[in-house]
């Protein structure tokens, strides 16, 4: 009976947090940071705001993943009768205008502070609505992963990130993930497969170089790379957001390649001090029902779902 009442009382109290942070419309404002961190920020927000009363808008001006001016989230995704792209005029029109505007900090805020939820309650229902592509780009997504069908198996998929993430883990005194952890991490969770091929994505061509010939050598795997990105020294945010629209638009559906191919390859690593590999976890379990263990991070963290399940269950009682 009492933990009856205090289910009770715990889903009452998110109601009443759910009636502060709910207005009739509502603005999802991107900002000029990484594809990753605005899709998973969204994906905390879709479950929220999507059908809880008025129009949930996408405001796309400081997008820079899109295809013109007037583009963003609608060029790749396929969501706009329920996602609108926001205009000053379509704002007006709604009964309970102005909306409520909402940031990535913002997310962060109702999320943890007004619902007190996790990230992984909200993101699988957000992931499962908002991720459908437009035609166009999945039939680029398909023509990649008709190729990625014909490897020798098992497939092996590695997220290796360069770039300005590695400048991010100087700023906040975190622990790099190096090529080794990669590699090292995916033999110490599955030390009895070998062979199939090695699927690298990334930016950094070096570090997808040395990962590479390390995996070649550990595992024994066939390499199977994604396209090269187009600097060689790795993502740089600040640059992206300088591209023209057609160099940013290829670059946003090189993007979903590279991420489709990972959350369809049997087995992923890939370090969870980025947004992006939580993504590729969350299409992997969400949309195409891979097994929890069959993803690991690689971090010195130990984020991923997997891992911290084990943490959790298998800790030895104490003596």
């Amino acid at each position: 009976m009492q933990a009856c009442f205090a289910a009770i009382c715990r889903i009452t109290g998110l109601l009443l947090h759910l009636l502060v942070v709910i207005q009739c419309c509502t603005i999802y404002e991107f900002n000029g940071s990484g594809f990753a961190a605005n899709a998973f920020a969204l994906a905390h927000l879709v479950p929220i705001f999507h059908n809880t009363n008025g129009t949930f808008f996408l405001d796309n001006t400081w997008n820079h993943y899109k295809c013109s001016d007037e583009g963003g989230w609608h060029d790749f995704f396929a969501w706009e009768d329920q996602l609108v792209p926001w205009e000053q005029d379509k704002e007006d029109e709604e009964p309970d205008a102005p909306c409520r505007r909402i940031d990535i900090e913002g997310a962060n805020k109702v999320v943890f502070e007004d619902l007190r939820l996790s990230w992984d309650e909200l993101d699988f229902i957000g992931i499962k609505k908002a991720w459908k592509y437009q035609p166009w780009v999945q039939k680029a997504i398909d023509k990649r992963l008709a190729k990625l069908a014909d490897v020798a198996q098992p497939t092996i998929g590695f997220h290796v990130r360069g770039g300005d993430k590695l400048a991010e883990d100087k700023m906040l005194a975190r622990q790099t993930t190096e090529v080794a952890d990669l590699v090292n991490k995916f033999t110490e969770t599955w030390p009895d497969v070998k062979g199939g091929t090695c699927v690298m994505m990334g930016d950094d061509r070096g570090r997808i170089a040395a990962a590479s010939k390390l995996a070649a050598k550990q595992i024994g795997c066939k390499i199977f790379k994604g396209s090269p990105y187009y600097r060689k020294e790795g993502h740089l945010q600040d640059l992206f957001n300088q591209l023209s629209f057609e160099d940013k638009c290829s670059g946003t559906v090189q993007v979903l390649i590279d991420m489709e191919l990972l959350a369809h390859t049997d087995y992923f690593v890939g370090s969870y001090n980025s947004r992006w590999p939580r993504v590729v976890q969350y299409l992997r379990y969400i949309l195409y029902s891979k097994d929890r263990d069959t993803a690991v991070d690689a971090s010195a963290y130990g984020l991923d779902m997997f891992t911290n399940i084990r943490r959790i269950f298998q800790q030895q009682p104490q003596q």
